[in-house]
């Protein structure tokens, strides 16, 4: 899931990062994805060398899947896993490494999420089984036999989790199938495959990124190859750019925005919201509909492209503070110092500048973009992306730097030492090598204070205009079920007018359900919450932590504080996750919302640096272990899915007596303030004490089958090969040589001429004719010695983005800083015109993402580098940074 709606920010506002996956015809005409040799150039106009499957996506999209009857039983799931796995890989056509990944056990951070998200997922469940009834007893009033079994069994994908023996069998097919592949296939025989399966720790994304900084920090690494990931989370783009390599790109399923669906007209039903590809009336829900047959059409679904390095490349002129204005093509960054000490040029008071860092950049808005809440910390309060949250965030960012660079030149004119070193610490990065940097957070979030109450009042209005629709769908649903069918839509009744009669009753039931628990009572005016540091502001956000929190909490002296210190130390653990690896497999974020910036701002500015460093730094967390798969089950399982777990442990999840009760609630308190979705509301489950439902599952262990203790234990990754490749010939070689020595495996790195690293080992199981499979372990690295930013040789492909392209970036952005900060002097004033709001902006938008991302970059001549110095000059902006990081949205001082 990582970051909600962060994908479509980022389509929205680099539309030329985003294009079409192309195909080549003989795989949009093949039967099976398997029967296409791919050895030749790829389509998409440049070559992969690696490509990672997140593979989670993959199962759920062929096991359950939305545009289409699920497969009839677990051996035909596995055949459209394989199927889809061959489709990515015959799109992306990797030549070196294919990285399978499947998630396996989560640090406790991330379980809370899961628990929360297979709750909610039982509760929508009960709905649809309540809501099956109702159409039923519909049918019969109307004297219609209700289909037998239409949409009774439904398959329960929550065991989609590691430790089921769905997950077991998940494996094997994918092993059997990629050792065939290897054995046979002209463009597989040239790959070397790693498989990490459910039964390795680790979420799939961030076994792919440990992949990555372990390749990164090896000798021999090749840092010009390219790199794809396939999955729909957006945190893989935040991942993507906190790597800093430049050719990385996503493969990614198109999914329609709301808006999208919206402005569909079915032809097949005549009803709004869907097209005929999608109607439960039409050819891929009608009766005797069967994978087989609607294999062909979801084999051609569109594919898009996401490319990190022309992403990076709008950033670079976007995040820049004065040199974004320069052409495409690259321009001396010191013309516009040049300018200012050219004769006649105003003196002004400027703070010295630090070279740009793009590297530095780019993390500053990965951290930013924690805030705005993801799988482990919920989002500030009235702080979310899909309501403008990030360009909020960049705009205190900018603010942050604005009133830091202010301070700097007050600080050099007073010749005020300590003053400067506080106030360059505030404009400095938001990390350094992966740490959280206290002065420069605390600099942002008190920017981000001084906006909350607007942010609030604009996330009541989107509360009350979510009231609204709820109503608003209830009378279309009314209205839509009134309207008769189109002609041609009788032809489908049976089955499938059933299961559009079941839809519609399932969304009246969410209907009511959100409408029902939608407003938490709020509670009275609390007298908690430090008023020293915001007199009324305070006592509102003590009123809205009671209504979140409970009275109790908003009551309890210190809380607050606490609540924000641990949420600091969420940002820390989020950071050290993105760029170094599980800081700590036990820490959580034991708290259901986050607190207002106007708290975190108070916290931090009591905090020493060496008080932070305890609380947020590196050394600070305990790394521990993660859970077997088992514990994880029971612990983010509902009582609902007791038939995943082994029968041992059934009663301990679901019987009431059970001593683990208490954290398997049999109703959900739901908020869903502001919310139009069910899955959208904040689902306030007790959290799992980890201790007790450990002991109460080591009580019972002597009890589990040799079956399930073979899926409790945790297993490498294994890598496969043809058994003709170079990697087959040395392996075989080098384990000889390594069970002489006594040794348990042997080394192998990119010097040896090999896509991988790490050790590799005798696997259990022997390999299959044609394939050689051995178990990869990697090493544990320090974080001394991971590699942060761009290596050195390092390349972005040729820049394709034109002038307009970067003016309708740098010009879109809506008064990121408008307003003045400092105090005389040294006052920093903020430009605030947003001109590519306008019917231009919009237009220039709307060519750039026509143009797509295979446009040229612009020539050069005289009167293109006039229309840039033009743009240079009354950019809104323009400025300086202080400070090692570089500033995002600069500014200038007047």
């Amino acid at each position: 899931m990582g970051v909600p709606a962060f994908f479509k920010w980022l389509r929205r506002r680099f539309p030329k990062s985003v294009w079409d996956a192309a195909e080549s015809e003989d795989a949009r005409g093949a039967a099976e994805p398997g029967d296409v040799d791919w050895t030749g150039a790829n389509p998409s106009g440049f070559e992969v060398d690696c490509l990672y499957l997140d593979m989670n996506g993959v199962i759920h999209a062929c096991t359950h899947p939305q545009d289409r009857p699920a497969p009839p039983d677990q051996p035909a799931m596995m055949r459209e896993i394989c199927a889809y796995v061959d489709k990515l890989a015959t799109i992306a056509r990797p030549r070196r490494l294919l990285v399978l990944a499947i998630d396996g056990v989560a640090p406790r951070a991330k379980m809370n999420q899961q628990r929360a998200r297979r709750f909610l997922a039982a509760k929508e469940a009960g709905l649809r089984s309540s809501a099956r009834r109702k159409a039923a007893d519909e049918w019969r009033a109307l004297g219609l036999p209700v289909p037998e079994g239409s949409g009774s069994a439904a398959f329960d994908h929550t065991v989609i989790t590691p430790g089921t023996e769905f997950m077991a069998a998940v494996s094997h097919a994918l092993r059997a199938h990629v050792c065939a592949r290897v054995a046979s296939h002209p463009a597989w025989r040239a790959l070397t495959v790693v498989l990490s399966d459910a039964s390795e720790p680790g979420e799939g994304e961030h076994k792919i990124m440990e992949y990555v900084r372990t390749a990164r920090a090896s000798a021999g690494y090749d840092s010009t190859q390219t790199h794809v990931v396939y999955g729909l989370d957006a945190d893989l783009v935040l991942l993507g750019l906190a790597s800093h390599e430049p050719r990385w790109a996503l493969l990614r399923e198109w999914v329609p925005t709301e808006k999208e669906r919206e402005r569909a007209s079915c032809s097949i039903c005549g009803r709004a919201g869907h097209g005929p590809a999608a109607c439960p009336l039409g050819a891929l829900r009608a009766p005797g509909a069967s994978s087989e047959r609607v294999a062909p059409l979801v084999a051609h679904r569109p594919f898009l492209w996401l490319s990190l390095w022309v992403l990076r490349e709008y950033l670079e002129h976007a995040l820049r503070p004065s040199a974004a204005r320069l052409p495409p093509a690259r321009a001396d960054a010191g013309a516009a110092d040049d300018a200012a000490r050219a004769p006649g040029a105003r003196a002004r008071a400027e703070p010295a500048r630090a070279p740009f860092s793009l590297d530095a950049a780019l993390d500053d808005l990965v951290a930013l973009s924690f805030l705005a809440g993801n799988d482990f910390l919920p989002h500030l309060p009235g702080l979310e992306v899909h309501s403008g949250g990030m360009d909020e965030l960049l705009r205190a960012l900018g603010r942050a730097r604005a009133q830091a660079a202010a301070d700097v030149a007050d600080a050099r004119r007073s010749r005020d030492e300590q003053r400067r070193v506080k106030a360059e610490a505030a404009g400095g990065p938001l990390l350094v090598r992966g740490e959280l940097q206290r002065a420069a957070l605390c600099a942002v979030v008190e920017q981000l204070a001084g906006a909350e109450e607007r942010l609030l009042e604009r996330a009541a209005q989107r509360a009350s205009r979510a009231d609204a629709a709820r109503g608003a769908g209830a009378a279309r649903g009314r209205a839509a079920d009134a309207r008769p069918l189109a002609p041609n839509a009788a032809e489908a009744l049976g089955a499938a007018a059933f299961d559009e009669r079941v839809h519609g009753e399932l969304e009246a039931l969410l209907r009511a359900e959100a409408n029902a628990d939608d407003a938490l009572a709020a509670a009275p005016d609390a007298g908690s919450a430090d008023d020293a540091h915001g007199g009324a502001g305070a006592r509102a956000r003590a009123a809205w932590y009671a209504s979140s929190l409970g009275a109790r909490f908003a009551a309890q002296p210190g809380a607050v504080r606490a609540l924000s210190l641990a949420y600091v130390r969420g940002l820390a653990w989020v950071s050290g996750y993105y760029y170094v690896g599980v800081p700590s497999w036990a820490w959580h974020f034991a708290y259901h919302y986050a607190p207002f910036a106007a708290d975190i701002a108070h916290a931090l500015r009591e905090l020493s640096d060496e008080a932070f460093g305890a609380l947020a730094g590196a050394a600070s967390f305990e790394l521990g272990v993660p859970f077997a798969p088992l514990a994880q089950l029971m612990a983010v399982l509902p009582p609902a899915s007791a038939h995943c777990v082994p029968r041992a442990y059934q009663p301990l999840l679901s019987a009431a007596d059970s001593p683990l009760a208490a954290w398997y609630p049999r109703t959900l308190s739901l908020d869903l303030r502001g919310c139009t979705q069910l899955w959208q509301g904040v689902a306030r489950l007790p959290f799992i004490d980890a201790d007790r439902l450990l002991a109460e599952l080591d009580a019972v262990r002597t009890e589990l089958l040799p079956t399930e203790l073979a899926r409790n234990a945790h297993q490498p990754a294994v890598v496969i090969a043809s058994a003709s490749s170079a990697l087959a010939a040395l392996a075989a070689e080098a384990l000889h040589g390594a069970r002489a020595r006594g040794a348990r495996g042997v080394p192998v790195g990119f010097e040896l001429g090999l896509p991988i690293v790490g050790e590799l080992r005798a696997c259990a199981q022997s390999s299959p004719p044609g394939a050689i499979v051995l178990t990869l372990a990697l090493p544990a690295l320090p974080r001394e010695r991971l590699a942060f930013g761009a290596l050195p040789g390092a390349s972005a492909p040729a820049r394709v983005l034109t002038l307009d392209d970067v003016a309708g970036c740098v010009e879109e952005t809506p008064r990121w800083a408008a307003g003045t900060v400092g105090d005389g002097r040294g006052t920093v004033t903020l430009a605030g015109a947003a001109r590519g709001s306008g019917a231009g902006g919009k237009r220039r938008r709307r060519d750039g993402a026509r143009g797509g991302a295979r446009g040229a970059a612009a020539a050069g001549g005289a009167a293109q580098a006039q229309r840039t110095a033009q743009r240079r000059v009354s950019s809104p902006l323009v400025g300086g940074v202080v400070g090692g990081g570089g500033a995002l949205f600069g500014f200038s001082l007047g």
